[in-house]
């Protein structure tokens, strides 16, 4: 993975302090039905929509539409159309340690709304912080158009929709 297409945050926050403070405010024009960032399009945890279920799951999957293994991360399920996005971290070697950037394999995956069906998966290299919590702790987020995952090791990506580093 080339070095430029990845952002150490100590570096945006530095050149770009105000671009990150539009990105994150910005996204909450969005449509009511999209779930753009954590806590949703108002950063509220409150959705305009109605008849939304209020329980799910069970011995019956009351309210379950699909299920897929997901990897390991903290972060939360974000949606935009027809796409859930979610990001994660792995450990390329089982038996090394969870805190060091080196042994974790970053990841951003979409999945069709409908059917569960991944659509892509996209592997990002970790940078050299290393962390005594998860790798993967912030919920990605996304303008409509790109979408951008933080991970614990300081790494910053921007990929597009369709899973391609910009």
């Amino acid at each position: 993975m080339k070095a430029n297409r990845l952002i150490q945050l100590s570096l945006l926050m530095k050149i770009h302090p105000l671009w990150v403070a539009w990105m994150l405010g910005a996204v909450g024009l969005c449509a009511a039905a999209d779930w753009p960032q954590w806590r949703g399009p108002l950063r509220s945890g409150h959705s305009a929509e109605a008849g939304l279920p209020v329980t799910w799951g069970g011995a019956d999957k009351e309210n379950v539409l699909w299920k897929v293994p997901s990897d390991f991360g903290h972060s939360s399920p974000i949606v935009w159309g027809e796409r859930l996005f979610l990001s994660a971290s792995v450990r390329k070697l089982p038996k090394v340690s969870d805190q060091t950037a080196e042994n974790q394999q970053h990841r951003v995956a979409c999945f069709r709304t409908t059917d569960g069906a991944k659509l892509w998966q996209t592997d990002i290299d970790p940078g050299s912080w290393d962390t005594m919590f998860s790798f993967t702790t912030p919920t990605p987020i996304t303008d409509g158009k790109r979408l951008f995952a933080f991970f614990g090791s300081a790494t910053l990506a921007a990929l597009d929709l369709d899973g391609k580093l910009i």
